[in-house]
């Protein structure tokens, strides 16, 4: 039989120490609907169970707490809690539920969003399938300049974070390294930007972006200085001689000057008469080259497409000679030691600038071409297509050129570099170049010059 009685500490404590100690009893709350407690046997603990049902449901216990630790005026508070639920049809229990399982899917999901810079470089990376030597600079710089981030979650990454780094890294010297290197880390933020992240991915569970703002606009925002003058530096046509003479006579036993290999001496020439990048230059192949029609085919350039490069007299000439250099190797230039290609020849460069008394770059020899090309009055159009540049131009598209337009501006920015120069560097038996009937016709879009 359950008894009911007002609720004190009095009747509770006596009720603790009641004898009764073979069946569990329980006595009702005559001020709050529903409250009980059950004293149970042995132990002699009285615990606080509110009873209560949906309309039409089956009766529901719920424990509220333990006598003494839970008070009688909290238990009738959440007896009170536990009413109102029932009365507007919610089941405290499964509402219970509801709430632990959004709690651990809440906590699910934190743990999902901790995703590290690294993992979203590597997902950057393959997203934008770069060359390999441009995904090798973009890894080189995060390490350099972000390593301590690389394993933090991106989302702990701050605007001040990046403010800090980057005015640290401009007061080291390295202000070019630090543009660059926020300038990869804010295209990697924007990545990040679009990525939905779910506690679980193999269910509807929701979803959150792995991060809402990009860090890196702090600097843009702020207007930090991140101008990094343009590399605008070129030979002069009296230097240009000087390297020329050079290259005629490093090869010599007589000659007293630094040596360097006539694989680079060759190598050399070939982007000073073509303007072409120096990897381009590196990775040219001998099925690529057509000593008779006087071009050679330059392929995966930097845009990503095919390039046909007429030859000048010059060319025409060193690549003759490199061609018995080359003793039956796949590569034009090939590498002192291997079977690869030439690798970036800097401390030949080195020795070379020393000698001639400026220093020099391959893209040196790219801007001196350039420079040629723009004293001649070359309209911008036809610059681009032989620097193999993007145009931008979308009416370039239908506009198609062929190496016999081209030809003729190699040659004349071929005897502008040779202006000051009074000997003779590769120029071979033949003169001129090729007749139009002669050469091929190798016809390639414009939007191929990039």
């Amino acid at each position: 039989m359950v008894r009911s009685l007002r609720f004190t500490n009095s009747a509770l404590n006596q009720f603790v120490g009641s004898n009764e100690q073979t069946t569990k009893v329980t006595i009702k709350d005559t001020e709050s609907s529903g409250l009980r407690a059950l004293r149970f046997p042995k132990s002699g603990m009285v615990s606080f169970i509110y009873t209560g049902r949906i309309k039409g449901g089956l009766k529901r216990n719920i424990t509220i707490g333990r006598y003494p630790d839970t008070g009688i005026e909290e238990a009738r508070i959440r007896a009170s809690e536990l009413r109102k639920l029932y009365r507007q049809g919610i089941d405290p229990k499964q509402l219970e539920a509801d709430q632990q399982a959004a709690q651990e899917q809440e906590l699910a999901l934190e743990k999902a969003l901790q995703v590290p810079l690294r993992a979203v470089l590597e997902r950057y990376l393959l997203a934008r399938n770069l060359k390999p030597k441009t995904d090798k600079d973009y890894r080189s710089t995060m390490h350099s300049c972000f390593a301590d981030w690389l394993d933090e979650p991106i989302r702990n990454i701050a605007r001040r974070d990046v403010e800090d780094r980057y005015v640290r890294l401009v007061e080291k010297g390295i202000k070019a390294q630090a543009v660059k290197a926020f300038r990869i880390l804010g295209a990697i933020m924007n990545f990040a930007k679009a990525e939905e992240v779910s506690a679980n991915r193999h269910s509807n569970t929701a979803s959150e972006r792995l991060i809402r703002d990009n860090p890196c606009d702090v600097l843009k925002e702020k207007r930090y200085d991140r101008h990094i003058p343009a590399r605008t530096h070129a030979l002069t046509l009296d230097q240009t001689a000087i390297l020329l003479e050079y290259l005629s006579h490093c090869e010599y036993p007589q000659f007293t000057g630094p040596k360097i290999r006539p694989t680079v001496a060759h190598y050399i020439g070939l982007l000073l008469f073509t303007g072409i990048r120096r990897d381009e230059a590196a990775r040219l192949e001998w099925s690529d080259v057509d000593l008779i029609g006087r071009t050679f085919i330059l392929h995966d350039t930097k845009n990503g497409l095919d390039f046909v490069v007429p030859m000048s007299i010059p060319v025409h000439g060193v690549l003759t000679a490199q061609q018995r250099e080359a003793n039956g190797s796949q590569w034009v230039f090939p590498a002192a030691t291997g079977d690869g290609p030439l690798t970036d020849p800097r401390k030949a460069l080195e020795k070379v600038s020393e000698y001639i008394g400026v220093r020099f770059t391959s893209h040196t020899l790219r801007h001196t071409f350039g420079s040629i090309a723009f004293e001649f009055n070359f309209d911008w159009g036809n610059i681009k297509k032989m620097l193999n540049h993007k145009t931008g131009d979308i009416t370039s598209r239908y506009v198609h050129a062929n190496v016999k337009s081209l030809r003729p501006m190699f040659d004349e920015i071929a005897q502008g570099l040779m202006k000051n120069y009074e000997g003779i560097w590769f120029e071979d038996d033949r003169k001129q170049p090729p007749s139009d009937d002669d050469s091929d016709d190798l016809d390639f879009d414009d939007e191929n010059l990039v």
